[in-house]
């Protein structure tokens, strides 16, 4: 690190990357939007005062089950896209997270009249009464609730739930949220089919298929094809609910979080059993209708066997879904070690191990104590033009990117110093345009985790984790805090060998 031009070049970077930040502080804040019109006020109670109408007589309220499949970019935000989309057309919707530990329930598409635009609202409060809440919205003098969406997650990890098919069986209208490309509607497909054996329950049960993310053409070709299998193969309709090509800013107001989950359960399976409600009607426009119109089913009995008429088909429609749902891959950890020496398996003679997966920063700085991040959780969405930067939430909501500088390949040079900075400087360069984004865009990834508080005046923590520690200490020196800096070393330890992270700043 003696070199001059060395030095020069990491005093340039410096400079550029704390200039950078800058320009981040004074950009403005995301604000929400307030409806223009007001919604429609067909179903409030009228003639009688609140006090003298009994809880029972509440208005017609729809109620449908809402399954995730493969969605494209940010999956969790689109089934607020959804809830938004039922909001405008037919007035507010309740939405109910069912989650193992608790049930979120939230407002989307009322007025946003008591809370002033662009701030998000206070943390859930814990409440221990849902169908008061719920009463409470159907009763609602300004703006009652005309819809209520029930999110179950059925899978977990790639494994089926069983309690949560149970509770999805409980209802008799399920809408499955899904993309137009091939790997969505073969998963939309496998899904549907695991689900309707796992519930194993007869009586008519409505299927809609709202197809997200793609042109009209695109989701009525997709929705034929998801209709055409499950006609085919399980004897089930399948209605198209509609489509949207794009995300538009959601109205949303958090009520409260629920426990315990089965009490909270139960009570609310009395409640819609003695729920009054309607039918939702149909979304899409007459054109959209006639084209997608699924043939009824007919009873069993006049309904031919398929048998090797199909078989092909739903053979490959099962190897394509085996393709096109990766699975997980368990991660790669090794024990605790006194002192990891990264460079004592380059100089090693004994017999080169195995290819090591690559380094997962976000697993490692989450497992190191000396971050405090255990209680961090991973999110799924990332910044659209920086695919490489990953997040990470503290459990005080504050965000985490996290970006990996891996060592150029070792030449007969030792010092790659040459390779190595550019692709540094390139790193560094993708960590701001990231935070940017996501100072942008908080509200939106605070629907993909809409269990989860983001802190919206706390700025995003940027990390870099390298191999090069002797840049990464000279970093240190020039940028003081504006970035976390960890040393990332590929250590072996006989025959088990795996990735450890030393923080550095």
């Amino acid at each position: 690190m003696d070199d001059a031009r060395t030095r020069q070049a990491l005093d340039e970077l410096a400079e550029v990357f704390l200039t950078g930040t800058s320009n981040d502080q004074t950009a403005p804040e995301p604000t929400q939007a307030s409806p223009t019109q007001p919604h429609p006020t067909e179903l409030r109670l009228s003639g009688t005062e609140p006090d003298d109408q009994p809880v029972s007589d509440r208005p017609p309220v729809g109620r449908e089950a809402v399954i995730l499949g493969n969605l494209p970019g940010l999956g969790d935000a689109w089934l607020g896209q959804y809830a938004q989309h039922l909001a405008d057309e037919h007035g507010p919707v309740a939405l109910l997270h069912l989650d193992h530990d608790a049930i979120d329930l939230e407002v989307i598409g009322e007025q946003q009249t008591s809370r002033p635009p662009g701030r998000i609202p206070p943390a859930n409060r814990e409440r221990d009464d849902l169908t008061q809440a719920l009463d409470e919205l159907a009763l609602d003098d300004n703006s009652p609730v005309a819809r209520l969406l029930v999110h179950v997650q059925p899978y977990a990890d790639g494994e089926i739930q069983i309690q949560a098919v149970a509770r999805l069986a409980a209802l008799d209208r399920w809408t499955l949220l899904c993309g137009a490309d091939d790997a969505a509607i073969v998963a939309c497909y496998r899904m549907l089919k695991h689900l309707l054996e796992a519930t194993d329950q007869p009586g008519p049960r409505r299927i809609g298929l709202m197809i997200l993310g793609s042109s009209e053409i695109e989701g009525l070709e997709a929705a034929r094809k998801v209709q055409a299998a499950a006609q085919s193969h399980m004897n089930r309709p399948i209605d198209l609910v509609g489509s949207l090509a794009r995300m538009r800013p959601v109205h949303t107001r958090p009520v409260g979080r629920f426990t315990p989950v089965d009490r909270m359960w139960l009570r609310l399976r009395g409640w819609l059993d003695d729920l009054e409600h309607d039918e939702l009607p149909e979304t899409t426009s007459d054109t959209t209708r006639g084209d997608t119109a699924m043939t009824q089913a007919q009873p069993a009995a006049d309904t031919p066997t398929t048998t090797s008429q199909h078989a092909d088909d739903d053979l490959d429609l099962d190897l394509s879904a085996e393709q096109a749902v990766a699975g997980r891959t368990a991660r790669s950890r090794i024990g605790e070690l006194a002192q990891p020496i990264a460079e004592s398996a380059a100089t090693s003679t004994a017999a080169p191990a195995a290819e090591t997966a690559e380094p997962d920063p976000i697993a490692l700085m989450i497992d190191n104590p000396d971050l405090g991040l255990h209680d961090a959780i991973r999110l799924d969405a990332v910044c659209p033009h920086q695919p490489d930067v990953a997040m990470l939430l503290d459990a005080h909501g504050r965000l985490h990117l996290v970006r990996t500088h891996r060592r150029a390949p070792r030449s007969a040079v030792a010092d790659n110093t040459h390779t190595d900075l550019p692709a540094l400087h390139q790193a560094l360069l993708d960590l701001a345009d990231a935070r940017r984004w996501a100072r942008q865009h908080l509200q939106l990834l605070q629907l993909t985790q809409r269990q989860c508080r983001f802190d919206p005046d706390a700025r995003p923590v940027m990390h870099l984790a390298t191999e090069r520690a002797d840049l990464g200490l000279e970093l240190t020196q020039r940028l003081g805090n504006a970035l976390r800096l960890h040393l990332l070393q590929h250590v072996r330890l006989g025959d088990v060998s795996g990735w450890h992270l030393t923080p550095l700043s």
